[in-house]
């Protein structure tokens, strides 16, 4: 079944899924593979020589996203935003740095881009607002211990943090579904 109907299997509640695609792009870590990419990947530790253009470009595209789904009625505290791998880590550099408070932000198998400048750039809402990640302890795409330290940082800044890590490589358990399920649950109140 398709993501968002797994996540109904659990009691999810009922909401619409918005999924932007990244564009295809050329990536300097495996060059000659064009795919789709937020942002380029530099090397194979993707925690080293972050691509801070793209990350922050693309940010700034979710951040448009999101305020075009506010234009169309939908309050800022009802917009949960998300993502897997990259579009996890888009999720949590633009979802901390919005000036108003989502009622959630979801990464999944991804990490904190750009960590050393998240005291200086989250504001007051990126910190009030509900983060649920998670990460396979066999992740060998996002290294678990690259996703830890992200998640240490967000625990220190972030009041409402929650960290969760499943026994599966780069992808989503069962368990990690439910537990997704009854955040979601959760924050839509």
């Amino acid at each position: 079944a398709p993501f968002p109907d797994e996540l109904l299997e659990f009691g999810a509640p009922v909401c619409r899924f918005v999924l932007p695609n990244a564009p295809v792009r050329e990536i300097s870590a495996h060059p000659g593979y064009p795919l789709r990419a937020w942002y380029d990947i530099r090397s194979d530790r993707i925690d080293e020589n972050e691509d801070q253009i793209g990350i922050t470009e693309s940010a700034r595209r979710v951040a448009k996203l999101i305020d075009e789904i506010a234009a169309q009625g939908v309050p800022y505290e009802r917009i949960v935003l998300g993502g897997f791998s990259q579009g996890a880590a888009i999720s949590l550099h633009a979802g901390l740095r919005l000036r108003r408070p989502l009622g959630g932000i979801v990464a999944l198998s991804g990490y904190l881009p750009l960590a050393t400048r998240l005291y200086g750039e989250a504001t007051d809402a990126g910190r009030r607002t509900p983060i649920f990640m998670a990460h396979g302890l066999f992740d060998d795409v996002v290294s678990p211990l690259v996703a830890e330290r992200g998640a240490s940082l967000l625990s220190e800044v972030n009041r409402s943090f929650l960290w969760r890590t499943y026994d599966v490589d780069h992808g989503l358990a069962r368990e990690e579904l439910a537990d997704l399920a009854a955040f979601l649950r959760n924050v839509a109140g």
